[in-house]
């Protein structure tokens, strides 16, 4: 995630944000080959989760490559996210259809979003990549 990423997902989430009290995420990470971001990455990414964290209802994570890196980078995550101090952690997934499966179990989800596939939701990826 870069500087203009974090300038993105802020702008997305508030423009969600005025048209419904409360929403979902959902991150996609395809580590070719895992690198640390900047700590001022990593500074403002932690911010903004706790900006918006009483406005989040739950948050998936997607690690999408296979392999050990792959459960090492899913490990990494759940535990991080676990011993964090956010009140609400996310959870991390192995595909993107198990993460929308545990998001349309939240309380407040709507339906607004069932129409959207998980083939649709790596398309918008894809292209946003």
């Amino acid at each position: 995630m870069s500087r203009a990423d974090n300038d993105a997902l802020e702008r997305a989430q508030n423009a969600l944000l005025t048209k419904f009290p409360r929403i979902s995420t959902l991150s996609i990470i395809a580590p070719s080959g895992v690198e640390r971001p900047e700590e001022k990455v990593r500074e403002r990414s932690l911010a903004l989760n706790l900006a918006f964290e009483e406005k989040v209802r739950g948050s998936g994570i997607v690690v999408t490559t296979r392999g050990i890196g792959a459960v090492m980078v899913r490990t990494f995550l759940t535990a991080f996210f676990l011993l964090n101090k956010a009140k609400m952690a996310p959870m991390v997934f192995a595909s993107i259809s198990e993460s929308m499966k545990w998001l349309h179990t939240l309380d407040g989800d709507d339906g607004s979003w069932r129409e959207l596939s998980p083939t649709d939701v790596q398309g918008f990826n894809d292209a946003a990549t």
